[in-house]
């Protein structure tokens, strides 16, 4: 951040006059495969992450190890809007630093802050593992509760200066990578006196560092786990089967990233050709990916989706309970406003009855009469 303020250090190092971005074909910068695999990789990891973040939530206050890989889950989708989208959308367009020097500074800068987030959270749970492996007490003091968040706060100042006050990384639609040189593919020469101009140290140490603490943690660890191995078997299933899977999942993801840190140093040191580097990148999308397909993960997930279906499923069977009482009320409500109607028709029914009898009756009382009319009268 700082070299992007400073006018003089900037142009000295980001200087974009002396060539054109078309001195190299749009052919030759563009790259149709990468660009479009990177796309994909961006859309279907970033919704699995999400959706497992998701799934971890209710674990986070178990375990100060789900909050560390909770924030490294977080730090993960971060850098996939770099690594991946970015990439794949410059990859299409042919991109080069001097195309677009802003938002390329500023993605390169993020980069490493996630890079550096992420490798920093993994050592911080590597030594937490040791720690409550070896000495449980003294895990608790550390790690116990709101403390794990400290680290983790002093874990993302760090990060901060990482990535946005020392030399960010550069995109480059010739080689398809991240890389420090800006100018890759137009200047060949990028020192002075001897010395490589954008150079990171803060970088190379941080690689260095993370290559050779998180073998010899998990070398640790899994010595540590070894001698527990009979303490953890006289343990209940279900906390055995727990403390198994835990570590399992976090020993494969920082083998995997230790590999990956060893690779990234010997590039920053040995000549290797392109596709070398592309390798590279595609093995940093998959330690990415690592989070989404661990399998207790999947049955957190799994778990959570059927709590969600079971509560829409509570929810609208309560509506059809609800829906049937009010039916039933209705109906009770209809018999009790028919009631009345039926006494009213069955007082008109005896009405009219009484009306025809009435008239029957005057109707024979005149017939009598003219009966008798015409009878003849007994003599006396």
């Amino acid at each position: 951040m700082d070299i992007f303020f400073d006018s003089e250090r900037f142009s000295r190092l980001y200087n974009c006059t002396s060539y054109r971005v078309d001195d190299v074909p749009f052919e030759q910068r563009q790259n149709v495969p990468v660009g479009i695999s990177m796309l994909a990789i961006f859309f279907i990891f970033s919704s699995l992450h999400a959706i497992c973040l998701y799934a971890m939530l209710k674990f986070v206050a178990q375990s100060s190890a789900y909050k560390v890989m909770f924030l490294m889950g977080v730090g993960h989708i971060c850098s996939l809007f770099v690594t991946a989208l970015l990439t794949g959308l410059f990859s299409l367009c042919g991109i080069v630093f001097c195309s677009a020097p802003s938002l390329n500074f500023f993605a390169g800068s993020t980069a490493l802050f996630c890079w550096s987030l992420t490798t920093s959270l993994s050592v911080l749970l590597a030594f937490e593992r040791c720690v409550e492996q070896t000495l449980p007490n003294l895990a608790k003091s550390l790690f116990q509760e709101c403390r794990i968040w400290g680290w983790c706060l002093a874990i993302f100042a760090y990060s901060l200066y990482y990535g946005f006050f020392t030399i960010p990384l550069t995109f480059s639609g010739i080689t398809a990578n991240w890389q420090f040189d800006p100018h890759v593919g137009y200047l060949e020469d990028s020192s002075a006196n001897g010395q490589n101009l954008y150079w990171n140290n803060v970088d190379a140490i941080h690689t260095i560092v993370v290559a050779v603490l998180l073998p010899s943690l998990y070398l640790l660890f899994v010595v540590m786990f070894s001698l527990k191995l009979t303490q953890i078997k006289k343990l209940p299933m279900a906390e055995s089967k727990h403390r198994k899977s835990v570590f399992l999942q976090v020993f494969i993801l920082s083998f995997v990233l230790t590999i990956f840190s060893i690779n990234y140093t010997l590039l920053n040191f040995v000549p290797v050709p392109d596709l070398m580097i592309s390798v590279n990148m595609y093995l940093w999308l998959i330690i990415l990916s690592m989070l989404t397909n661990n399998g207790q993960k999947q049955r957190q997930l799994k778990i959570s989706i059927c709590e969600v279906l079971d509560q829409q499923n509570g929810q609208s069977a309560n509506k059809l309970t609800e829906d049937s009482h009010e039916e039933r009320s209705n109906n009770s409500r209809l018999k009790n406003h028919k009631l009345p109607i039926r006494r009213i028709r069955s007082s008109r029914a005896v009405v009219s009855l009484h009306r025809r009898w009435m008239v029957e009756r005057v109707a024979v009382k005149p017939t009598l009469a003219m009966e008798s009319l015409y009878q003849p009268t007994r003599s006396r």
